[in-house]
């Protein structure tokens, strides 16, 4: 394989590679909101099955939101 080829090639590698990083780093950024939309999902479908559930669910969450925020 010639130098030039094998130039051509890290290139391409390095490409991909800092896409992907860039991918999961925008994924990892996202992932928060994602489970924040599910957790909200989850809040509506027991909300409307068992009205009194989603306050424990709320406080749940809130909870250990702050033991994250304090463990920093």
């Amino acid at each position: 394989m010639s130098s030039f080829s094998m130039r051509l090639l890290l290139n391409l590698h390095a490409k991909c590679s800092l896409t992907y990083s860039y991918f999961f780093l925008l994924l990892s950024c996202l992932a928060p909101f994602l489970l924040l939309s599910c957790f909200i999902a989850l809040q509506l479908v027991v909300w409307s099955s068992h009205p009194y559930c989603i306050f424990v669910l709320v406080f749940m969450s809130s909870k250990n939101a702050y033991y994250r925020l304090i463990s920093l």
